[in-house]
Protein backbone atom coordinates (compact mmCIF):
# COMPACT_ATOMS: atom_id res chain seq x y z
CA UNK A 1 0.00 0.00 0.00
CA UNK A 2 2.74 2.46 0.87
CA UNK A 3 4.44 2.01 -2.47
CA UNK A 4 1.30 2.47 -4.58
CA UNK A 5 -0.92 4.82 -2.59
CA UNK A 6 1.42 6.94 -0.48
CA UNK A 7 4.64 8.68 -1.38
CA UNK A 8 7.16 10.64 0.59
CA UNK A 9 7.89 14.25 -0.41
CA UNK A 10 10.47 14.35 -3.17
CA UNK A 11 9.66 10.91 -4.56
CA UNK A 12 9.39 11.17 -8.33
CA UNK A 13 7.73 8.74 -10.71
CA UNK A 14 9.41 8.44 -14.07
CA UNK A 15 6.90 7.99 -16.87
CA UNK A 16 8.36 6.44 -20.00
CA UNK A 17 6.55 7.49 -23.16
CA UNK A 18 6.86 5.98 -26.58
CA UNK A 19 8.10 8.30 -29.32
CA UNK A 20 5.27 7.16 -31.59
CA UNK A 21 2.36 7.23 -29.17
CA UNK A 22 0.71 10.21 -27.54
CA UNK A 23 -0.66 9.34 -24.12
CA UNK A 24 -1.86 10.89 -20.92
CA UNK A 25 -0.96 9.15 -17.69
CA UNK A 26 -2.71 10.28 -14.54
CA UNK A 27 -1.71 8.81 -11.20
CA UNK A 28 -3.25 9.85 -7.93
CA UNK A 29 -1.81 9.33 -4.50
CA UNK A 30 -1.13 11.05 -1.23
CA UNK A 31 2.22 12.76 -0.77
CA UNK A 32 3.27 13.01 2.85
CA UNK A 33 6.16 14.78 4.55
CA UNK A 34 8.97 12.25 5.22
CA UNK A 35 8.28 12.01 8.97
CA UNK A 36 4.54 11.45 8.44
CA UNK A 37 5.26 8.90 5.69
CA UNK A 38 7.62 7.02 8.03
CA UNK A 39 5.06 7.08 10.87
CA UNK A 40 2.23 5.95 8.55
CA UNK A 41 4.37 3.13 7.16
CA UNK A 42 5.29 2.03 10.69
CA UNK A 43 1.63 2.19 11.80
CA UNK A 44 0.54 0.01 8.86
CA UNK A 45 3.36 -2.43 9.58
CA UNK A 46 2.22 -2.57 13.23
CA UNK A 47 -1.31 -3.43 12.08
CA UNK A 48 0.06 -6.39 10.13
CA UNK A 49 2.00 -7.51 13.21
CA UNK A 50 -1.18 -7.17 15.33
CA UNK A 51 -3.15 -9.20 12.81
CA UNK A 52 -0.52 -11.93 12.77
CA UNK A 53 -0.46 -12.04 16.58
CA UNK A 54 -4.24 -12.28 16.82
CA UNK A 55 -4.49 -14.97 14.16
CA UNK A 56 -1.45 -17.08 15.00
CA UNK A 57 -0.43 -16.50 18.63
CA UNK A 58 -3.36 -15.13 20.64
CA UNK A 59 -4.45 -18.46 22.08
CA UNK A 60 -0.85 -19.38 22.93
CA UNK A 61 -0.46 -16.16 24.93
CA UNK A 62 -3.72 -16.26 26.89
CA UNK A 63 -5.03 -18.90 29.28
CA UNK A 64 -8.71 -18.91 28.44
CA UNK A 65 -9.31 -21.63 31.03
CA UNK A 66 -9.12 -19.12 33.89
CA UNK A 67 -11.07 -16.01 34.72
CA UNK A 68 -7.90 -13.94 34.95
CA UNK A 69 -6.71 -15.22 31.59
CA UNK A 70 -10.07 -14.41 29.99
CA UNK A 71 -10.08 -10.90 31.46
CA UNK A 72 -6.56 -10.26 30.19
CA UNK A 73 -7.49 -11.63 26.77
CA UNK A 74 -10.58 -9.43 26.73
CA UNK A 75 -8.49 -6.31 27.46
CA UNK A 76 -6.07 -7.21 24.65
CA UNK A 77 -8.97 -7.72 22.25
CA UNK A 78 -10.62 -4.45 23.26
CA UNK A 79 -7.34 -2.56 22.80
CA UNK A 80 -6.88 -4.26 19.43
CA UNK A 81 -10.41 -3.38 18.39
CA UNK A 82 -9.79 0.27 19.27
CA UNK A 83 -6.54 0.28 17.26
CA UNK A 84 -8.18 -1.35 14.24
CA UNK A 85 -11.15 1.03 14.49
CA UNK A 86 -8.84 4.05 14.38
CA UNK A 87 -6.95 2.63 11.40
CA UNK A 88 -10.26 1.92 9.63
CA UNK A 89 -11.38 5.50 10.25
CA UNK A 90 -8.10 6.82 8.83
CA UNK A 91 -8.37 4.60 5.74
CA UNK A 92 -11.98 5.67 5.14
CA UNK A 93 -10.95 9.31 5.41
CA UNK A 94 -8.12 8.82 2.88
CA UNK A 95 -10.43 6.89 0.54
CA UNK A 96 -13.05 9.66 0.73
CA UNK A 97 -10.41 12.29 -0.08
CA UNK A 98 -9.20 10.25 -3.05
CA UNK A 99 -12.77 9.82 -4.28
CA UNK A 100 -13.38 13.56 -4.10
CA UNK A 101 -10.10 14.22 -5.95
CA UNK A 102 -11.08 11.73 -8.71
CA UNK A 103 -14.45 13.42 -9.11
CA UNK A 104 -12.83 16.86 -9.33
CA UNK A 105 -10.32 15.56 -11.90
CA UNK A 106 -13.09 13.99 -13.97
CA UNK A 107 -14.96 17.30 -14.01
CA UNK A 108 -11.79 19.18 -15.04
CA UNK A 109 -11.01 16.71 -17.83
CA UNK A 110 -14.37 17.57 -19.39
CA UNK A 111 -13.79 21.34 -19.41
CA UNK A 112 -12.93 23.41 -22.46
CA UNK A 113 -9.78 24.58 -20.69
CA UNK A 114 -8.39 21.05 -20.49
CA UNK A 115 -9.53 20.18 -24.00
CA UNK A 116 -7.70 23.29 -25.24
CA UNK A 117 -4.48 22.20 -23.49
CA UNK A 118 -4.68 18.79 -25.13
CA UNK A 119 -5.37 20.33 -28.55
CA UNK A 120 -2.37 22.70 -28.19
CA UNK A 121 -0.04 19.85 -27.22
CA UNK A 122 -1.30 17.64 -30.02
CA UNK A 123 -0.79 20.36 -32.62
CA UNK A 124 2.85 20.91 -31.48
CA UNK A 125 3.83 17.27 -32.09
Amino acid sequence: MTSSFFASDGAQDAVAASEHLAAVDIKMGITLPPEVFARTTADLRDLVVLRNFLVHHFLEQHDLGTLGGCLTAQRVLMDSLERVGQAHSDLCSWAEGMSQAREAMARYLQTGEFQGLISKRASKT
